[in-house]
């Protein structure tokens, strides 16, 4: 990649950062669990080439990370003991991290997300068969949770609704995605009416994501690399299949994340070195200085290291 060349030259990186950030700035946030580090790097989008901007270290083996919705803070979780959850403020202009509190974690958290509003953290935990949500305080850093629970096995991810009041777990070892009902403003999570969606028998629903426009739900499994398209009744918050789509790669690999494009979802997988979309009906572009997040676990090559990338973020922002 021709951004490493760049890399080396601390002056040239800043130089192009400034010029890129100008205009409109795409920063991607990178989690090394074995080098316990965050890297946040600045994503050229006429080339596509990425380029340094800072390197955080954290105190464990950090993996999954957390944009709030108002992408002024970064959550990471940290799978070595102790647990805990480290919170970073964003800066707008140059998408520097500054760590600004570190609170305890139930458990070795695989995934965490905030609510819609931005003031509760849930994760889920895949060895541990449990979830928690906790709160954030007004200054954004996460707090202890207040609330755990007991999931099926190998609890892998959480999906919030748009209204914020309906929360999905996916349970890879148990073939079922838990549909929970979420209150607000007590922090509270309660069994939905129907508790669960059944999913394929050896599936191992893993991740899962909403389509843009709220009504369809794709659903990732890691054991078939199957793809799994759902109703979602906003009325109700429960989820029912519409549609199985098979994996390309489903022979020689599994899935191991999804994201919600502007245009496609898409899935990358664990033992292949290669990643698929399903086209979906394109909507309309954002509107200028809107900011998104996606998500996707991978394997980063840097230079002659390979970095251990089980997580992803990234932000963008208009020039102000």
């Amino acid at each position: 990649m021709r951004a490493i060349a760049c890399v080396r030259t601390v002056l040239a990186v800043l130089s192009l950062t400034s010029a890129i950030v100008t205009q409109a700035a795409t920063f991607v946030y990178v989690s090394n669990a074995d080098s316990k580090e965050i890297s946040v790097l600045l994503l050229d989008a006429a080339t596509n080439d990425v380029y340094l901007v800072q390197t955080v270290p954290v105190s464990g083996q950090v993996m999954p990370l957390a944009v709030s919705p108002d992408r002024k803070t970064l959550y990471a979780a940290l799978r070595s003991q102790p647990y805990s959850v480290a919170s970073f403020r964003i800066d707008s202009a140059s998408g520097r991290l500054t760590p600004i509190g570190l609170n305890p974690l139930p458990d070795s958290m695989a995934y965490i997300t905030t609510d819609r509003t931005g003031r509760h953290l849930f994760a889920a935990s895949y060895g541990g068969h449990k979830m928690s949500v906790g709160p954030i305080a007004a200054d954004g850093v996460a707090q202890a949770a207040t609330q755990v629970l007991p999931t099926g096995q190998n609890a892998h991810a959480v999906l919030v609704d748009a209204s914020n009041r309906h929360v999905f777990v996916s349970n890879l070892g148990s073939d079922a995605v838990m549909q929970m009902r979420f209150d607000a403003g007590t922090g509270q999570l309660a069994p939905n009416d129907t508790p669960s969606f059944s999913a394929r028998p050896k599936a191992g629903p893993r991740h899962l994501v909403f389509h843009p426009n709220g009504r369809v739900v794709y659903l990732l499994n890691e054991l078939d690399a199957g793809v799994d398209v759902l109703a979602f009744d906003a009325a109700k918050g429960s989820l029912s299949l519409v549609q199985t789509l098979s994996s390309p790669t489903a022979a020689s690999s599994t899935p191991r994340s999804a994201t919600a494009t502007r245009w496609r979802p898409l899935r990358s997988t664990r033992r292949a070195a290669s990643s698929s979309s399903s086209r979906t009906r394109p909507p309309r572009r954002n509107r200028e200085g809107s900011t998104s997040t996606r998500a996707v676990g991978s394997w980063w090559r840097w230079g002659r290291r390979r970095m251990p990338s089980r997580s992803i973020r990234s932000t963008r922002r208009a020039a102000p």
